[in-house]
């Protein structure tokens, strides 16, 4: 459900952006509700939503696990439009767990995808205290930090691993394996110097596990939740990751999904203790860090993709300038290149990719 003034913010925000409509997540299902009010002043808006836990059963690719993230994005633009200079927009996220105890040993694939989008919440509130407001009406979900706290390794693959022909129907894996391993590509990257990023690898793993690596001490969703490319700079003081998509995939979720890959591998960088409990652990196999991060000062996280979601980026501007600057102190920095994928001029050559543009 959507009420009357959540609506009114929506085409007041699609107006300035120049979108007949914003599609929310999740608009029509049961337990789901956008709510907007002004105070009597008419210059500090509340946007929420109430969630139901089931709602983070999904993975961050679909809409709705996006929501906190989705309300913030919202937030930026309202604050940004001429007609509203002054505003101050408040969220609230509220998550009914009712009826969730608690994952269960070893824990399930659902209890996974509730740790992830839980730690994201989390993080989220951390970064913006005075922007976003998380409650439990059902009781606040029993979620934990590992008290040894691992991550897997990349591992050896079968098959090519970069430097790809690209087929005439893209899929998101045809597109990382052409990015690659691919020095043409990386050599007309927009960005250049001692910190660029060099030639890339795909898939680098991000499952966080409790104690020794295996399947039954996974904590947080494996298999696909790696970061799709990655490359250190030349220097290696800069680690370039990169979460990639392909055309038809414009989702706010891309922001909840770098954010996590970023946040898990910057503890892990730094060695300190995660807020919510011990470090990150990197002794040898059993639990050393995604890759030999020993050099890297800075993180830069890259949205990539043919087109993004309004919300997320435009001409007028990016609510990542709001995650620029709450990040500033984690030496974490979100950065967008956008891509076009370049059909050959001789019918059966390959394709390949031109760099359009870069933020900031």
């Amino acid at each position: 459900m959507i009420s009357d003034t959540f609506k009114e913010v929506l085409q007041e925000v699609g107006k300035h952006l120049g979108r007949h409509r914003i599609d929310v997540p999740g608009a029509r299902l049961s337990g789901v509700e956008w709510e907007a009010a002004w105070d009597h002043s008419g210059r500090i808006l509340d946007l929420g939503v109430t969630l139901p836990l089931a709602a983070f059963h999904q993975n961050l690719q679909t809409d709705l696990p996006a929501a906190p993230s989705f309300l913030l994005c919202l937030a930026y633009w309202m604050e940004r439009l001429q007609a509203r200079e002054g505003c101050v927009v408040r969220c609230t996220c509220s998550i009914d767990s009712a009826g969730w105890t608690g994952p269960s040993l070893p824990s399930t694939k659902t209890d996974r995808h509730i740790w992830r989008s839980l730690f994201l919440v989390k993080e989220l509130e951390r970064l913006f205290p005075d922007r976003l407001i998380c409650n439990y009406p059902g009781g606040v979900p029993p979620w934990r930090w590992p008290t040894q706290p691992r991550f897997n390794s990349p591992g050896n693959r079968p098959g090519p691993q970069g430097d790809q022909q690209l087929p005439i129907r893209v899929r998101e894996a045809d597109m990382e394996l052409h990015m690659a391993g691919n020095a043409t590509v990386i050599a007309a990257f927009p960005v250049q110097g001692p910190d660029a990023p060099t030639e890339m690898s795909r898939q680098l793993p991000v499952g966080l596990f409790e104690g020794p690596v295996a399947r039954h001490t996974a904590v947080s969703p494996g298999g696909k939740s790696q970061v799709d490319l990655w490359c250190f700079s030349r220097d290696r003081r800069v680690l370039h990751l990169f979460e990639l998509k392909i055309d038809g995939n414009q989702k706010v979720g891309i922001i909840p999904e770098a954010l996590y890959y970023a946040r898990l591998i910057g503890y892990a960088r730094t060695g300190f203790p995660c807020p919510w409990g011990a470090s990150i652990l990197q002794d040898e196999r059993n639990g050393k860090a995604p890759a030999d991060l020993s050099t890297v000062q800075r993180i830069v996280m890259w949205l990539t993709a043919p087109d993004f979601h309004p919300l997320v980026w435009s001409a007028q501007g990016t609510p990542l300038d709001w995650f620029n600057r709450a990040l500033q102190s984690s030496a974490i920095e979100f950065r967008i290149a956008k891509y076009l994928p370049v059909q050959p001029a001789v019918p059966g050559a390959s394709s390949s990719v031109h760099w359009d543009a870069t933020w900031p």
